[in-house]
């Protein structure tokens, strides 16, 4: 079975670069973008310079995958390792995560200047008790 991990990759922007993002990836890597992620879109809130408040769409690409081994020689790893490298040279935001079967392999990263750490991880005690009877 080997070493799996389970790994969430965002990827996401003002709506403009993002579509020159995607449509530049798919030109260059065509195997990597074969149903392996959703194209999500959501508006946020911002202020200009003078105070004056607008919206912008962001465009979030969101690839996850449960699982699996992830090896930087696999070839659809190194394509997502490589697309994750393009977005960072554009100063597209980026984030990274990975949790491996040991307990303390995790790995994370956040780059980007608008970085909204969307991706994170949490631990907790799941409880599965019988139903108490009441006295």
């Amino acid at each position: 079975m080997g070493y799996r991990s389970d790994v969430s990759i965002a990827i996401y922007a003002p709506e403009p670069e993002m579509t020159a993002f995607i449509a530049a990836q798919r030109l260059k890597q065509a195997a990597w973008i074969k149903d392996r992620y959703h194209v999500n879109k959501y508006v946020t809130r911002c202020v200009d310079d003078n105070g004056s408040k607008y919206d912008k769409t962001i465009v979030l690409i969101l690839a996850e995958f449960d699982c699996v081994k992830w090896y930087s020689h696999f070839d659809d790893v190194s394509c997502w390792v490589r697309c994750i490298g393009d977005a960072q040279g554009l100063n597209l935001n980026t984030e990274f995560v990975r949790i491996g079967d040991d307990y303390e392999d995790v790995e994370t990263e956040y780059t980007g200047g608008d970085c909204s750490y969307h991706l994170g991880v949490t631990r907790s005690i799941e409880y599965n008790l019988p139903q108490f009877i009441e006295e």
